[in-house]
């Protein structure tokens, strides 16, 4: 929020009462779990997921085959559990889209066998692949399996016509796997899944051993405290979602009271949570919400400095500026400079910093260049 009856007091020089303040206590909190988590939304996720109950040679089997695919698909997963019974051995596997979970079952039929270890594999990196964005992309845009050709015939196995989704996963683990017989049984979902296969903004500059082994590494430091992955997971989804609804909210009240500023506060949180939450589809929306949310921090820090419309509008410019080189810039060239210097810890501690800090320290510092390039000079001294 830009201004309420605590910010207009304090600008005045009237006090404000402890119990008052209280909301902008809460509010600075939810700023700082958006600034730190949204963010990451505007990067290719280059991180592995991180493994759980397998054995070594499940381990490395994973590896290879994770090593097989696009960085782009490895990052929609974030965990994979190797369970050593799922109840029914028909059920060879699972996977939470939303939370890029996949569950392998070690007992289940064949799964024995390096064949349908890996047809399983591939077929839940599918249903990830099917949801990169989670819940907001999910909301905002819907899956490739909603859409044609997926969810009609021809079908490339019998378990794909079950459902939609299923349709996508068969299919993705067919163009893996064995690309001709889905040539031979439908074009047009070969077709989709090339499309799809082509990388876009960032991600082709991504396919460097600089980002894959430091987010391997990145993958298998978070399996020490596997509740830290599953938060960021959840905080990142919910910043955006939180955002968005407040950008809503300050955009419909500033309009109701009058508030220019707090309306076009709103305005930009709204703009910015939807440009994340489509990015996985429109790289191009990542760093517009990245200088949306910088320039909403800049016109935050000049509303409290009471600045003018000139003031304002350069805070905004130049908040909007460092957002987009601290958000996308510093991760990337802190992983860079991390692996050089360290291998794929020193990248993988460059991006957990750089992805931590970089767009709340770009914008902030693009703020306070754009108020001091433009403040107002001071007076003269009566010998100058």
């Amino acid at each position: 929020m830009i201004t309420d009856a605590n910010g207009l007091k304090a600008l005045a020089g009237h006090p404000v009462s402890a119990k008052a303040a209280e909301p902008d206590k809460l509010e600075k909190a939810v700023d700082l779990v958006r600034d730190v988590f949204i963010p990451q939304v505007a990067l290719p996720d280059i991180v592995y997921p991180s493994i759980f109950g397998a054995t070594p040679t499940e381990r490395a089997a994973l590896g290879t085959i994770l090593d097989s695919l696009p960085l782009k698909d490895v990052g929609t997963v974030s965990t994979i559990h190797v369970s050593p019974d799922l109840g029914d051995p028909g059920l060879l596997g699972y996977c939470r889209p939303a939370l890029g979970s996949i569950n392998l079952n070690r007992t289940g039929y064949d799964m024995d066998t390096a064949g349908q270890f890996r047809y399983t594999l591939v077929h839940e990196v599918g249903h990830a692949v099917d949801a990169p964005g989670r819940i907001p992309q999910m909301l905002l845009k819907g899956s490739p399996s909603a859409q044609e050709p997926f969810g009609q015939g021809p079908y490339v196995t019998d378990y794909a016509s079950t459902l939609p989704q299923e349709d996508f996963a068969e299919s993705y683990a067919h163009h893996r796997l064995a690309p001709e017989r889905l040539e031979q049984v439908s074009s047009q979902k070969a077709q989709a899944l090339r499309e799809l296969d082509k990388p876009t903004g960032l991600q082709a500059l991504m396919e460097q051993p600089a980002f894959r082994e430091s987010g391997k590494a990145l993958g298998q430091m978070l399996e020490v405290t596997p509740w830290l992955r599953w938060g960021a997971e959840f905080l990142g989804q919910a910043a955006i979602l939180t955002t968005g609804v407040s950008g809503v909210s300050d955009t419909l009240q500033g309009a109701a009271t009058g508030d220019s500023r707090r309306a076009l506060s709103g305005l930009m949180k709204t703009g910015a949570a939807t440009g994340f939450a489509l990015a996985f589809h429109h790289p191009a929306l990542a760093p517009a919400g990245l200088a949306l949310l910088g320039a909403d921090r800049g016109l935050q820090k000049a509303t409290q400095a009471g600045a003018g419309v000139k003031q304002t509008a350069a805070a905004m410019t130049g908040a909007g500026i460092g957002g987009v080189v601290g958000g996308m810039g510093l991760p990337l060239g802190l992983t860079f400079a991390g692996y050089q210097a360290a291998g794929p810890v020193g990248g993988a501690v460059g991006l957990v910093v750089g992805s931590v800090v970089g767009h709340r320290l770009g914008s902030s510092l693009g703020a306070k260049a754009g108020l001091a390039l433009t403040a107002a000079p001071g007076p003269k001294s009566p010998g100058g």
